[in-house]
């Protein structure tokens, strides 16, 4: 089932030999991968299929699931970047112990496993150790879901609340590296994990003089992608929007007032397919996919559907009194996540748990930053991605 992913053009990429027992079973084989949206969350199907039975659908069927987390210690992967391996050849670990060596459970200390069951006492996952004894994986046991996205979102939401408790209990971090999917009926697979950076060359112009702002914004944009919470990134980005476009309205009133001319900016959207390989390569250094479905994947990401054809003004809706728009909504629903977002409604909590919390961030994340890259480069033209080609700035930027 394991096949070769086309390589990214001019991106790192690797091809591992698959092990003997990695093909034995209807197991996934080690194999490289296409990067995608660099530090963004993917999903990637892997679908069997014989002379006999047609191609399953990838998107999956109503029917069992079974799913594995695999954990990592933050900032040490279990495996090298642009690799990607099913959880069997993966090697989790974090910071808890749970059985010998590390550890020796009091009152079990033959135990192999921690299993956490529900209040009617079924059993909802195994956490396993590794080698040393520490927490490794969860495996969830079988549970009914109606494709792999929904299998996908009960799976983090049966484990996700005791790897917080017991985060909040121990003070230590508990960093899910991949989530594993397996569809039972078909053998399918989907592996949800989070793009490696590419390796690129110092590209940047010479000796650029920075004044305060882009300093700041470019230090907030740093502290992003240096942070592996995607609602934090979510909310440096949205920052980096915010604090622009009331810099445009500061810079605007001063020419009103005699000073400098100015025009303040309108970034649109792309509407048509075929102006988006430009448009996305003004901003983002590293190449695009050139194979499908890779390449629709990585548009897709970085520009939904609902995307297309608006200006940032509409999907952040920050002017006085615009319609809220829903890079706001998510933003909100971020920050206001220890009290409810208006004034004189009833103290709310907001469940960083809740995979439908999760859902809406892993959507408008890649176009989060997409937003703050683009403002950016218009409000810096000669500090930030000034080598990089603009399209035509009538398609992109209405004055």
């Amino acid at each position: 089932m394991g096949t070769e992913a086309p390589q990214r053009k001019g991106q790192p990429g690797r091809q591992t030999n698959s092990a003997p027992e990695a093909q034995q079973g209807g197991m996934l084989p080690p194999f490289g991968i296409a990067m995608g949206p660099a530090g963004m969350p993917e999903f990637i199907f892997f679908v069997g299929a014989t002379a006999e039975e047609p191609l399953h659908d990838p998107r999956g069927s109503p029917g069992q699931y079974s799913a594995v987390l695999t954990l990592s210690r933050p900032g040490i992967r279990p495996l090298p970047e642009y690799e990607l391996q099913a959880s069997h050849a993966l090697s989790g670990d974090s910071h808890v112990a749970i059985t010998k060596p590390a550890y020796t459970p009091p009152g079990n200390p033959g135990a192999t496993e921690v299993r956490a069951r529900s209040a009617e006492g079924q059993v909802l996952f195994s956490a396993h150790p590794n080698a040393r004894g520490f927490l490794a994986t969860c495996r969830i046991h079988p549970f009914g879901a109606d494709n792999f996205r929904d299998a996908y979102i009960k799976a983090c939401a049966l484990v996700a609340p005791s790897l917080s408790i017991w985060s909040a209990h121990l003070d230590v971090p508990l960093h899910v590296f991949q989530v594993e999917v397996l569809e039972l009926a078909t053998g399918n697979t989907m592996i949800a994990y989070v793009n490696p950076f590419p390796e690129l060359p110092l590209a940047v112009p010479p000796r650029v003089e920075l004044d305060h702002d882009i300093r700041a914004l470019v230090s907030t944009y740093r502290e992003a992608l240096n942070s592996n919470s995607l609602p934090y990134q979510f909310l440096c980005f949205y920052k980096i929007a915010e604090a622009l476009t009331r810099r445009r309205a500061r810079l605007a009133k001063a020419a009103q007032r005699g000073g400098p001319p100015y025009a303040r900016p309108v970034e649109v959207v792309p509407a048509e397919p075929d102006d988006l390989a430009q448009w996305l390569g003004a901003i983002f250094p590293a190449a695009a996919p050139t194979q499908e479905p890779s390449r629709t994947m990585y548009y897709e990401s970085f520009l939904p559907p609902e995307s297309r054809g608006k200006s940032f003004g509409e999907l952040l809706g920050l002017k006085k009194g615009a319609k809220r728009g829903v890079l706001t909504e998510v933003r909100d629903l971020i920050a206001h996540a220890l009290a409810s977002a208006e004034r004189g409604q009833p103290f709310g909590l907001v469940d960083f748990d809740d995979p439908l919390f999760h859902g809406r961030v892993h959507r408008w994340l890649p176009f989060m930053k997409v937003v703050a890259r683009r403002m950016l480069k218009t409000d810096f033209p000669g500090a930030f991605l000034a080598h990089l080609p603009d399209p035509d700035p009538g398609s992109t930027l209405r004055p």
